[in-house]
């Protein structure tokens, strides 16, 4: 089921807990008045505390918000790698530490101004501090915009939540779970829909939801039918989970259809592709209580819902958890797919406990009162669950999160216990293999974002979702395993409104931080169509591709190309619109830069649209010639049509026609050629690299007013963590990113060490 790249050794943590510097002990020792039976004000109080994790300062590293309990401040921990120390320093300020009954926390960028926001949901029972949004001013001080912001939950106890945009318009929406018996608890699961400027209408009826007031506790929204919208499930406590496929931006239970019917405790989610077949899996927590007769738990088993969308074209699952062999891990709650000894497979993480409430119910005796954590390693075919791995502490655990504290390129760990300080563990696996890191964002485009990394026949695909796991708002980035791969063969990156740009030959062993273009979309429609007659039998389809060359006339940087397209209205698969070098007088090569643009985002008319190419970093000589190439997979005739008029579009050039992997010139056939026009930022042509000392790179260029720039990403390297930082001569510290420069200003980038291991 999963091709196994290299056998790495049995993956292994460490806990460095103590010199972190992560310190909160959360004290469960209040419940609120208004809970009256004894047993919820138990389950209230031994709920758990979440933990978000995400690089709210913008230095590279990931920091860290613990959550107290009632009355108890929460804490932002700044992580100090940048300064060469694998510590946190506890940089809380007001008003994030607030004093309520915090559950679970996200770092997403509401206000696309490219730093973290904070949403924080917290127990209320309506005379309680409410849930809360903090907009971040982008130097790590946060401001309340709660009031007035229409986002106004209501959960005694909150279940889980998740953010994403579920109706591709552009701004993030909210969906927050509750648990608890309607007559005794308040509160039901709710659907915010954002409308821009931190501002939230309820739409859980008329977006297709209805009421749900049954015990809801994790909750996610992630693409599980590959139509490029959010679906959205919720684990259900006690009944049957619930899955909405997203039609349009109207959701549909398609629970019993699909097969998400399982009845247990369901609790955690783990999602992930762990079967590699470009199909979202994923995988919930149970009670699984072993005594005889059973005293806890509804049903047994964890449940593994393997999706059959790849095989069958249709939203269906069926239950693997045992025939995977990961079925049992005691009272589960956070869970995580995460690749721990970077073998290209994903393996599986759960953390378990529920002490307080069985020893109250019951006794210490119980076959689920201290019990440690379950790591699953996946094997190819199926799972096998290691043991001395340093995660057999028997704590009363609660959150999990999956991350590269450090940046030494393999995924650690974080737990956050009951009446327990959290736990850092460390991953110090040996010989684990090669590895990659895409960062996506800050911005509200990387919620919901895929990334697919392909290395010979293996393809592996791993999606940006919030909701994951159990109270944790895990970093939007994604880590990818390569085994004994030291290239990625193609690396395509997926917005999660359908652009695409696609990569080949990157190497392993670095993280790269990719940034949606500023623009509200991939293309700019023009407010009148052109008067131009479109060609009857001309087009792009699977059986068709097209390519035009251009000369470039001036150096610099080739920032965007902007052409008129229109489609098919039967259109289904992307236009991929990329940049290729002219060799020998053809189009040859791979491509210099390839972005995927979905038929949605062309018109069935001619109209412009505009391709960002920023992300390539293409610098061009005077003088060079290079092609813009069209190609589908789309079988279609004519799936996408072009103006085949030149009209200030590169008139000189050279059409061509490629109809069995051969590139033709087609030069003599005018009706050919289409017009497309490109920008070259005149700002970047004193651009220049040289090699500094210790074998460091340096780029110079100078600048025109205001544009804007930003770091792409940053590497690993045998001699430490190394990290590529924007300064201005002259002036210290770097400079914050993103920043707009003034004109002519003259600026350099350069490879730096941040850290020594």
């Amino acid at each position: 089921m999963v091709s196994i790249v290299a056998v790495a050794d049995t993956p292994h943590f460490t806990d460095v807990t103590a010199t972190s510097g992560l310190d909160l002990t959360p004290i469960n020792d209040r419940f609120f008045n208004t809970v009256e039976l004894p047993d919820l004000q138990v389950i209230q109080q031994t709920w758990g505390n979440g933990v978000a994790v995400g690089d709210v300062d913008g230095d590279g590293d990931l920091d860290v918000y613990l959550l107290g309990y009632f009355r108890q401040a929460n804490k932002l921990f700044r992580n100090n790698l940048e300064q060469g120390s694998k510590t946190f320093t506890d940089v809380t300020q007001s008003p994030i530490d607030d004093p309520g009954y915090s559950r679970v926390a996200y770092f997403v960028d509401f206000d696309n101004d490219r730093d973290l926001d904070l949403l924080l949901l917290n127990d209320n029972d309506g005379m309680r501090p409410p849930s809360k949004i903090f907009r971040n001013d982008g130097q790590l001080h946060f401001v309340d915009v709660t009031e007035g912001s229409g986002f106004t939950p209501i959960a005694s106890v909150v279940g889980g939540a998740t953010v994403g945009d579920y109706n591709q318009d552009g701004f993030l929406d909210i969906y927050v779970s509750r648990w608890g018996i309607v007559d005794a608890l308040t509160g039901e699961n709710l659907l915010y829909r954002g409308v821009g400027a931190f501002k939230f209408v309820e739409v859980q009826n008329s977006a297709g939801l209805g009421s749900v007031r049954a015990n809801g506790i994790g909750t996610f929204m992630g693409d599980l039918d590959n139509d490029v919208d959010l679906d959205l499930v919720v684990a259900m406590d006690g009944s049957a989970d619930i899955l909405y496929e997203n039609v349009g931006g109207t959701f549909t239970d398609v629970s019993i259809s699909s097969g998400v019917q399982h009845i247990g405790n369901d609790m955690g989610i783990a999602i992930g592709d762990y079967d590699n077949d470009d199909d979202l899996d994923f995988y919930q927590t149970n009670i699984t209580d072993n005594d005889i007769p059973k005293v806890f738990g509804k049903g047994k088993y964890n449940v593994l819902y393997e999706n059959q969308f790849n095989n069958t074209g249709s939203l269906s699952f069926i239950d693997s958890a045992e025939t995977m062999g990961v079925q049992d891990t005691d009272w589960g709650w956070g869970t995580e797919f995460s690749d721990l000894d970077n073998d290209a497979d994903l393996d599986l993480v759960a953390v378990s406990g529920m002490d307080d409430f069985v020893a109250f119910w019951k006794s210490t005796s119980s076959s689920v009162y201290t019990t440690p954590s379950a790591l699953f390693v996946n094997n190819g075919s199926e799972f096998t669950r290691v043991y001395g791995a340093g995660l057999d502490d028997e704590l009363d655990s609660r959150a999990l999160v999956s991350f590269d504290y450090d940046r030494d390129g393999d995924q650690d760990l974080l737990i956050t216990n009951i009446n327990q300080p959290p736990q850092l563990l460390e991953n110090t696996t040996s010989n684990s293999g090669n590895w990659l890191d895409v960062v996506m964002g800050p911005d509200r485009s990387a919620i919901g974002a895929k990334v697919y990394a392909t290395t010979g026949s293996l393809m592996q695909r791993r999606d940006i979702i919030t909701g994951r796991s159990f109270l944790t708002g895990t970093p939007s980035e994604v880590h990818f395993g390569l085994g004994a791969s030291n290239t990625v063969d193609e690396l395509r990156v997926m917005w999660n409104d359908g652009l695409q740009y696609r990569f080949r030959d990157v190497t392993a062993n670095q993280l790269l931080r990719f940034h949606r273009p500023e623009s509200p979309a991939a293309y700019q429609q023009s407010d009148q169509q052109l008067e131009s007659t479109e060609p009857d039998t001309l087009g792009v389809s699977a059986e068709i591709s097209r390519a035009q060359s251009f000369t470039t006339d001036s150096a610099g940087h080739l920032t965007q190309v902007i052409l008129d397209l229109g489609r098919h209205d039967s259109t289904t698969e992307p236009l991929w619109v990329e940049v290729h070098k002219i060799k020998d007088g053809l189009p040859s090569g791979n491509a210099l830069a390839s972005v995927g643009i979905l038929p949605a985002a062309i018109e069935t008319s001619l109209s412009k649209v505009t391709i960002d190419l920023r992300a390539f970093g293409l610098n061009f000589l005077a003088g060079q010639e290079f092609a813009i190439v069209l190609k589908t997979t789309d079988p279609q005739t004519d799936a996408f049509t072009w103006r085949a008029v030149a009209e200030g579009g590169y008139e000189n050039g050279t059409s061509f026609e490629n109809t069995d992997a051969e590139w033709a010139n087609t030069a003599d056939t005018p009706e050919t050629e289409f017009a497309f026009e490109t920008f070259i930022d005149p700002g970047l042509t004193d651009f220049s690299m040289r090699t500094m000392p210790n074998d460091e790179l340096e780029f110079r260029w100078t600048t025109r007013a205001g544009e804007r720039y930003n770091i792409l990403g940053s590497t690993t390297l045998e001699t430490g963590v190394q990290a590529w930082q924007i300064i201005k001569p002259d002036v210290s510290p770097p400079i914050t990113l993103p920043w707009h420069s003034e004109e002519n200003e003259s600026y350099f980038y350069s490879l730096e060490t941040i850290s020594v291991p």
